[in-house]
Order: C-alpha cells, then structure tokens, then sequence
C-alpha cells in the first residue's frame, strides 16, 4: 500500500514539474495555433519558460514590421481566482523600462498599472511613418497608471483607455515644449488623445482623433500672450493665423 502511494505521490510530482518547466517557445506554438491572438503579432527569441521568460514582439502590417522591443514577463497566480491568465510585464524598447500587470480571458487583454518612462526617440522603430523624425528627437515620456482593455481581434483596437501620460521637455522638429499632457480616452470606438501644454508666456491645446478604418483628425493650437511670447519656432510646424496665433486642423490616413 505504501508502495503503491509513493508510486502515486511521485507521478503527481512528476507531472507537476514537466509542466512547470514547459518551454516559452513550445506553449507559444500551441497558443497560436488556436488563433487566440493576432496574427500580426510576431514573437521571436523565446527565451524561459511558460511562467517566467522573455521575447522580441513585432507587429507586422503589409510589408512593414514594427519592432516592439525586448518583452519580459512573470506569471500572477492570482489572476485565476477571476477566470483570467495574469501576468507582470515588462517592456524594454532600449534602455528605459515600462511596467504593467497583464490579464487575459481569452477574448480580450486588460493593461492594468501601465507605468514608466520612454525616451521619445525610443518610438522611432515602432512607428515607421513617423519614425525618421523621432530618431534625434529629445524628450521623455512619462506613463503614469494608464489602463486600457484591447478585444483581441484582427484588428485588435482598443475598448477602453484612461490614464495621464506626460512629455518632458520635447524637442522635434525644431520646437521645445517643456511640458505637453496627453489625456486618452474612447468614445464610440474613435480612439482620443487630448493634449494641452505651456511655456513663458504662451498655450498649447488640440486633440487628435484615430479611428479603426485608419482614418485620423487632428487639431493643435498655440496662443500667447503677445507677439514677443510667441515662441520662434511656431511657424515651422503651424500655420501662423495672427501674431498671437498659430493653428491647424489636418485630416487623413495613419
């Protein structure tokens, strides 16, 4: 009898550790047979196992491959108590770092205590439209408990975001704003991203609407307080409507 329950005891151990030690690589293969994810999505550079590991993202559209930089991640128990898959992440797109807290229920991804601090130039591989103008872009982007729920389709489009992120001391394309506060929201499924700022003397106000057929509006203005407020470098990224006024409102395709 005793036997028999040590045989038993040490199957059970046995099998508890094959899965605990199953590769990150094999599990991904699995999960992404399933087409439980985008198929944009690319993972390269497994490294780890299923609980505890990292790997290179990338996020193919057409013929471009966006690099989301180095991933790392760490399971939360916890998260199963509500029918979810947890896990503390970590992105690294070069030096800086940015934390969240991940759950998944198989339909959709929920970005929980998304914080941290990016260099603006760090954004220049994911984003290629726009990327060669951040490359000596300065600045740094602060994230500060942003949440966000993201239906994990083919397009895999936001339903919900809040939080506050803000830009210190930017400079790209020849203006410097010290501080620039970016508020996101959605509202009927048009994704928003409210901006207000300041220096001496003069305002920034716009907002920037995206919406999922990648049709884009986006609106900015500068007012001072007067003319010799106004900072030098306004007209070469506004349309100058006054010597106390710079605007534009541009729409098209992102």
């Amino acid at each position: 009898m005793k036997r028999i329950l040590f045989i038993d005891v040490f199957m059970v151990v046995l099998a508890v550790s094959f899965l605990w030690h199953l590769p990150a690589g094999w599990v991904w293969q699995q999960v992404h047979a399933t087409r439980a994810v985008p198929p944009n999505l690319q993972v390269t550079d497994l490294d780890g196992v299923w609980w505890q590991g990292s790997a290179q993202l990338s996020w193919r559209q057409g013929n471009e491959a966006l690099a989301l930089g180095n991933w790392q991640w760490a399971w939360r128990p916890s998260a199963l108590f509500s029918g979810q898959v947890g896990l503390d992440v970590v992105w690294v797109p070069v030096k800086r770092s940015v934390s969240a807290t991940v759950l998944w229920d198989g339909e959709q991804l929920t970005l929980d205590a998304l914080s941290g601090r990016l260099g603006v130039a760090d954004f220049a591989g994911v984003v290629p439209k726009v990327g060669p103008l951040l490359v000596d872009a300065g600045g740094e982007i602060v994230l500060n408990k942003v949440a966000a729920e993201i239906a994990l389709n083919r397009q895999a489009w936001p339903k919900a975001i809040n939080g506050d992120v803000v830009i210190r001391n930017l400079q790209l394309l020849g203006a410097r704003v010290p501080s620039l506060n970016i508020h996101p929201s959605i509202v009927q499924k048009q994704l928003r991203f409210r901006l207000t700022g300041d220096g001496d003397g003069w305002q920034l106000s716009g907002k920037t609407e995206l919406n999922p057929n990648r049709t884009y509006r986006s609106q900015l203005k500068i007012e001072a307080e007067s003319a010799e407020r106004m900072p030098d470098w306004v007209s070469m990224v506004l349309p100058v409507k006054s010597p106390v006024l710079a605007e534009s409102d541009q729409t098209g395709r992102w």
